[in-house]
């Protein structure tokens, strides 16, 4: 009866040290999947920045395409929905080169400045597309 008396609180003790390890087991799994799910909410977000980016380039080349001298309306953060915008950078072919070819001659739209890195025959565009804190750039030379 001795020897009983002893052993009444052991299963307590029991119970707190696997509680402990199936706790721990808990909260690695958690932190191990919480960081997978921050991981597929960025990817989620990179697609929509480069489609936003994109979007830039597209409705540059259309406003180049059908009216340049409203070139200017192309700049700036343009909001495309669902939290993603779009901000377009376009500069001129530098006329000192011989490859520049810009409408025979004629000048960069006011407003837009001529780059000297700029390799293509009238514009290099760059576009760069956010969305959640996720940025994302397209280039092209028009």
């Amino acid at each position: 009866m001795n020897n009983r008396s002893r052993e009444k609180g052991i299963t307590i003790y029991l119970s707190i040290i696997v509680l402990s390890i199936l706790l721990s087991i808990v909260l690695g799994l958690s932190i191990f999947l919480i960081d997978q799910i921050r991981m597929v909410k960025d990817m989620e977000n990179s697609i929509s920045a480069f489609y936003a980016a994109d979007s830039g380039i597209e409705q540059t080349l259309n406003v180049m395409m059908n009216d340049e001298s409203d070139l200017l309306s192309a700049y700036g953060p343009t909001d495309i929905g669902g939290g993603a915008y779009y901000i377009a950078d376009i500069s001129c072919c530098d006329s000192s080169k011989t490859s520049c070819n810009f409408n025979g001659g004629e000048n960069c739209p006011v407003g837009i400045e001529e780059d000297p890195n700029c390799d293509a025959t009238r514009y290099c565009v760059r576009s760069i597309g956010s969305s959640g804190g996720v940025k994302r750039a397209v280039e092209i030379s028009y």
